[in-house]
């Protein structure tokens, strides 16, 4: 199976992850736009097998995001590289961290009723007011 590596923004903290997304979506819940600095998150999720850090375990911050979630931040750069939920056996990264566009696109929209109303969806992905579960 193909690996696609991710990074920080300095680069500090680089990963791996087999391209065998088993989601992939936009949350527009307050807390990832907090989080992100953005209208919305990107994220995808992993097994915890298919994840791997390769370089920069030791420059890693983790924050506890909610309950049986960790998000990991490179204490270099701050930037937000990926989470963990350990109940889900999932690894989540933040796809803008990619170096390449995985084989599976976001396919959905998640947290639709806390969207900012300065932005509008334009696509034609199906948006949902509240979250998939797990997911």
């Amino acid at each position: 199976m193909r690996k696609i590596k991710g990074r920080c923004l300095c680069g500090s903290v680089e990963y791996s992850i087999a391209d065998n997304l088993i989601y992939a979506g936009y949350c527009h819940c307050s807390q990832c736009r907090r989080w992100t600095g953005a209208p919305f998150s990107a994220s995808g999720g992993v097994t915890e097998s298919d994840f791997e850090v390769l370089n920069g375990a030791d420059k890693l911050i983790c924050y506890k995001k909610g309950e049986g979630s960790l998000s990991h931040f490179c204490g270099s750069c701050s930037s937000l590289v990926y989470g963990e939920v350990h109940s889900y056996n999932m690894i989540y990264v933040m796809l803008g961290t990619l170096d390449e566009s995985p084989s599976l696109k976001p396919q959905w929209h998640v947290y639709t009723n806390y969207k900012v109303d300065w932005y509008e969806i334009a696509d034609d992905l199906p948006q949902y007011e509240e979250k998939l579960a797990p997911y």
